[in-house]
């Protein structure tokens, strides 16, 4: 009998230590085609890789050039260490919940997000109403963005999508509008897509 891959991968975490889901789920391909053999040096190979990245000294933000590379996506590892030096950007840094007050500064945004079932809610009515606004004002007055979370991949990139929608009209201009307005509009879309 052939085991199932929630199995597999259950085994796989228990022996090499190091491969979480993420890491697994971005190489099972290559993972679940590997001989018994050559599967240790492969997942040896797996964590080092990941682990060579997360340690990997501070790279910029991942900027959108389609607006003008006025907003920008990151790691909360690779943001803070621009705090202090970025000059024309402001941050919104979506914090763990465990995590302390880094720097008091007008430029600097910090929300704390909460994890579970109660992350969603928490998004939709904490981290959004207050970062975009926070976002308007810093783009009205010719800033550009830096929104960072834990992965860079996760609110992040939410507040961003938002943020794209109601700030930036289709040729990626910054679009100067009724910012409450827009704000509750973009709130409802965005209930009514998170609820499918």
């Amino acid at each position: 009998m052939i085991p199932s891959l929630h199995s597999r991968f259950l085994i796989l975490t228990r022996l090499y230590q190091g491969l979480h889901p993420g890491l697994f789920w971005s190489n099972y391909t290559q993972l679940l085609s590997a001989s018994r053999e050559d599967l240790p040096r492969l997942i040896e190979e797996v964590v080092r890789s990941e682990t060579t990245e997360s340690t990997t000294p501070f790279s910029a933000p991942s900027s959108i050039s389609q607006v003008g590379n006025r907003l920008k996506i990151a790691r909360l590892g690779t943001a803070i260490p621009f705090l202090d030096s970025a000059q024309n950007l402001a941050f919104v840094l979506l914090m763990p919940a465990s995590s302390t007050i880094i720097l008091e500064n007008s430029n600097v945004l910090q929300i704390r997000e909460v994890s579970g079932k109660k992350g969603q809610a928490h998004f939709l009515q904490v981290v959004l109403p207050t970062a975009l606004p926070f976002i308007h004002e810093q783009l009205v007055h010719g800033r550009n963005i830096c929104i960072a979370c834990e992965s860079g991949k996760d609110q992040s990139v939410g507040v961003t999508l938002a943020a794209l929608q109601l700030f930036f009209g289709d040729d990626g201009s910054f679009v100067q509008t009724d910012e409450s307005s827009n704000i509750t509009t973009g709130q409802h879309i965005l209930q009514y897509s998170i609820s499918f």
